[in-house]
């Protein structure tokens, strides 16, 4: 046209800018609009608005804008499709306050918005959830006598939906119907998305229906919309068939259809073969997957444990150009980080900065989180304080994942330390940061600060949820103040906070662990009385409970009760049970029930198998216990360092010394497993293989623990080897190791041996003076009986022995059910001695030892007092005891306070 000389005028010119924007070709429209003055031809408001429009629509803001002040500065004046175009890309922007002061400026110069105008603003409201706003602007527009049209009606009601008032929505829908003014699919469309988005799917589908109904053939979108929804409820069979419905009546679906479909299979079990077909089919169709369809199919890879595959998705959309957003990167590392594959989630947080994708809060907040579940606290706290410098500001969740994770991992004090850091008007009403560090502390035993923390924070006007309770309920419970625990519920209740299924569980669990069934009852039908059911956890709480008492019939009916009222059991039900049946000896019935949880779906886990390993060792079928072994590599489950100590222990107490033995050097021990292997060789007799285990422990890094020195002692011991007893025992002390219950039963045991009780004595208060440990019944049992034999050995000797080794022990009190007086004979012992066992069991240490030297040093032991108040007996005793306070012997243990002396049963004591 040129060449002939017919120079192209301001419409032409005005075409062909039209065409090029129409194309997508914007910049080429864009250049072309300078060439217009190059050429002599002035622009006029159309060409300029064409391209303003087109770069708007591009968000490529800042030409636009510059374009907007040039139309004044070359006397071109914007007109209202001007400032309408630019108001719309800042409103896509989402600069909406820059976007109000165009309209201002506008209605300044006196150009008076149109409806397109209006429908933009409403639209940008009602994205943002200012349905109300958006009400309010549309009375403005009719006031100032701008009739809203159609399109203005369907961007409120889709506000509306957007916001939750689904009432208003349907009010606005109704009311457009009785204006007669005629709804489009558009309207059904907005009416539809929001019963899909407020999850009423089933009002969706009839309004899908009645559009039909009505002669409106249904778009690629309204298809779209209910796919959606469809698949979001989790119905994506209705899904697929509503997608072979598009296909037959002719609409080819899009890309965003595709993409509804492959998201909404993204929870369901078969997710890679199904996704797959789409995205086959979808490409087969010309139709280019985008970012969305591959983040889609690796968030449906990563949800179903298949990593690899998603890895797979991820470089195909590299290699086929398509550049990962924020969001793919955030569900891969996502995935990543709940595999505790925290390396490869940072070098993809570090390739996200590299490829100048700016990391989100949701991208640091799942790196954070990963660290934590890793315990990884110097890196968790290294990224936290990185957010910082990278210009992002922590929000509640940053702050209530690094604190639960310092909680875990037991470093309580750095979680209040970083709790204090934040500024009151950061915690405001921030409750789930509060109960975060309240689980924390219960879990760390520290109850009494938890407590605190739950005033201060009320007192701060924080308003406690269901959560916060729970965690101090849990805390509680677990820390055996169970009334606590209901005084914390029924506050709970004052307040008007609703206790969930949670809250009943931890209270069941906790009077459930105290054997108080009365409670675990009456919070049972409280829960149920409430129309709150038991879930499969508190069946399984219940169960445990029952098991653990050796309630096994009781705990079978109620496995069967669960399922007969609907509850399906899950893998932590079958192994309760299976552990019970285990402790109750009955492992065959154990096994049925793997049989069953197998027909019935249920896949064993680690815990299943490490179960019946445990209960066939006990049972002393190992050959049994061998073959869960097996099983359970055949299955792909690793067996823990746990599982092969159970097996290990199984084969050493069946006395397979050999196959221990082969078993113990083909796996990774631990030092509980030298301990196992050193006790299963002494115990067999092989001390001198025992003692080569134990230098090799040492001589790999193990370091030997009180049960390793304690089981090579007891072996020497029961050899009558005491000379290497005695030097392991030096050993130990050297070490600085804490001697135990076991470690005074050793001494006791070696009271009734040939020993060098001067060398014993030399050794006992280096070892053990500064230690505090406990004896337990059975200790008690050897001393009483130790405490008898006069003539073996000195008896007076003994006494100051077990001065040092009471005294040393700090005994506690002891459990006085077991039925010692009826193993020992008590009642045919002497008064004196039967006396002396029964303070010993209560924990008055100074009594028997001075009752020891009296009975050494009286030929025939005073009589008991038979009658009289308790209180004429206490004087008695401490009578005898006082004649005896001139002894050196015992001088120093008597000036220990008297009423520690005194806090034992005095009926107990003395029989009445």
């Amino acid at each position: 046209m040129i060449k002939l000389g017919h120079p192209p005028d301001a419409i032409t010119y005005g075409l062909l800018i039209k065409g090029f924007c129409r194309t997508g070709k914007i910049f080429a429209a864009h250049e072309l609009l300078k060439k217009m003055e190059q050429r002599n031809c002035k622009p006029n408001v159309v060409a300029y608005n064409t391209v303003i429009d087109g770069l708007c629509k591009e968000r490529v803001m800042n030409e636009a804008l510059e374009l907007f002040e040039e139309m004044s500065r070359k006397n071109v004046s914007p007109d209202v499709v001007s400032y309408s175009s630019i108001i719309q890309g800042l409103c896509i922007s989402g600069d909406r306050k820059k976007a109000a002061k165009f309209f201002n400026g506008m209605m300044e110069q006196r150009i008076m918005p149109n409806v397109i105008t209006y429908n933009i603003l409403l639209d940008a409201l009602c994205k943002e959830g200012r349905a109300a706003e958006a009400h309010g602007l549309l009375y403005v527009m009719i006031r100032r006598g701008e009739e809203p049209n159609k399109d203005s009606y369907n961007k409120l009601m889709d506000g509306y939906c957007l916001s939750g008032k689904m009432g208003d929505a349907v009010k606005l829908f109704g009311s457009l119907v009785s204006k007669g003014i005629e709804l489009d699919v558009f309207s059904y469309n907005a009416l539809i998305n929001g019963y899909c988005k407020n999850s009423r799917i089933d009002e969706a589908v009839e309004l899908f229906e009645e559009m039909r109904h009505k002669g409106l053939m249904p778009t690629i979108a309204n298809y779209t919309t209910l796919l959606d929804g469809l698949c979001e409820a989790g119905r994506v069979e209705a899904a697929q068939a509503l997608f072979d419905e598009m296909l037959n009546k002719g609409i080819s679906p899009d890309v965003i259809s595709y993409n509804s479909i492959i998201h909404g299979l993204r929870n369901f079990s078969g997710f890679l073969k199904e996704a797959t077909k789409f995205l086959k089919d979808m490409k087969d169709r010309g139709i280019s997957p985008n970012v969305k369809t591959y983040s889609s199919m690796i968030h449906g890879c990563c949800n179903s444990g298949q990593l690899q595959e998603a890895s797979k998705f991820f470089g195909e959309m590299m290699d086929r150009g398509i550049p990962p957003d924020v969001v793919t990167f955030n569900i891969l590392m996502n995935a990543l980080c709940k595999v505790g594959k925290t390396k490869e989630a940072r070098r993809l947080l570090e390739m996200m900065i590299q490829r100048g994708n700016e990391p989100d809060i949701i991208t640091y907040n799942t790196l954070l989180n990963g660290y934590c579940l890793a315990g990884q606290m110097d890196s968790a706290q290294e990224l936290f304080d990185k957010m910082v410098t990278r210009g992002l500001h922590h929000d509640d969740i940053s702050y209530t994942v690094l604190i639960n994770g310092y909680c875990k991992s037991g470093r309580i004090d750095d979680a209040m330390k970083l709790f204090k850091k934040i500024t009151p008007k950061e915690l405001k009403c921030k409750v789930i940061t509060h109960s975060s560090l309240l689980g924390g502390l219960c879990h760390c035993g520290k109850v009494e600060s938890a407590q605190t923390l739950f005033n201060d924070m009320v007192d701060q006007g924080i308003s406690p949820n269901v959560a916060t309770y729970n965690s101090i309920i849990h805390g509680l419970c677990n820390s055996g103040l169970w009334s606590d625990a209901t005084k914390f519920f029924i506050d709970m209740v004052d307040r008007g906070i609703s206790p969930n299924i949670i809250t009943y569980n931890h209270l069941i669990h906790g009077y459930c662990i105290s054997g108080q069934w009365k409670e675990v009852t009456g919070f049972f039908f409280a829960m149920m009385e409430k129309g709150i059911p038991p879930n499969v956890t508190t069946f399984n709480i219940l169960m445990d409970a029952l098991c653990k008492e050796r309630k096994i019939r009781e705990a079978h009916l109620l496995f069967i009760q669960m399922i007969r009222r609907g509850e399906e059991p899950n893998t932590v039900s079958y192994n309760t049970l299976m552990d019970g049946y285990c402790l109750a000896s009955q492992v065959d019935n154990a096994v049925k029930l793997l049989h069953s949880m197998l027909a019935n779906g249920h896949l064993p886990d680690a815990i299943s198998y490490n179960v019946l390993i445990s209960g066939c060792c006990k049972s002393r079928k190992v050959d049994d216990a061998l073959s869960f072994f097996h099983k359970m590599h055949q299955k792909g489950l690793k067996p823990t360092i746990c599982v092969h100590n159970t097996l290990l222990n199984g084969l050493c107490e069946a006395g397979r010394l050999e196959a221990a033995q082969t078993f113990f050097n083909n796996m990774v021990p631990d030092v509980v497993t030298y301990n196992i292997i050193i006790n299963g060789l002494c115990k067999g007799g092989q001390l001198q293989d025992a003692i080569k285990i134990f230098l090799e422990m040492e001589e790999k890094g193990y370091v030997p623990n009180t049960v390793t020195f304690n089981t090579i002692i007891h072996g020497f011991c029961q050899k009558n080897e005491i000379h290497n007893a005695l030097k392991f025992l030096h050993k130990m002390a050297e070490r600085d190791l804490i001697p135990d219950a076991h470690t005074a039963s050793i001494m006791i045991e070696f009271l009734s041996k040939d020993v060098n009780h001067q060398e014993l004595m030399k050794l006992l208060p280096t070892s053990f003076h500064q230690h505090e440990g406990k004896i337990d019944v059975m200790s008690a049992s050897s001393l009483a009986s130790s405490l008898k034999d006069e003539e073996t050995c000195g008896f007076l000797e003994k006494a100051n022995v077990l001065i040092l080794l009471l005294y040393s022990t700090s005994m506690h009190t002891l459990d006085c059910s077991y039925p010692l007086d009826k193993s020992l004979n008590l009642e045919a012992q002497d008064p004196l001695f039967s006396w002396s066992f029964y303070i010993l069991l209560n924990q008055v240490r100074l009594n028997l030892i001075y009752l020891a030297a009296i009975a050494d040093s009286e030929p025939q032991p005073p009589t008991m007092p038979g009658s009289g108040s308790l209180q004429e007996r206490e004087v008695y005793i401490w009578s005898r005891a006082d004649d005896m306070v001139k002894d050196p012997s015992i001088h120093a243990v008597y000036s220990l306070p008297r009423k520690a002396a005194r806090s034992f049963h005095w009926a107990k004591c003395t029989g009445t």
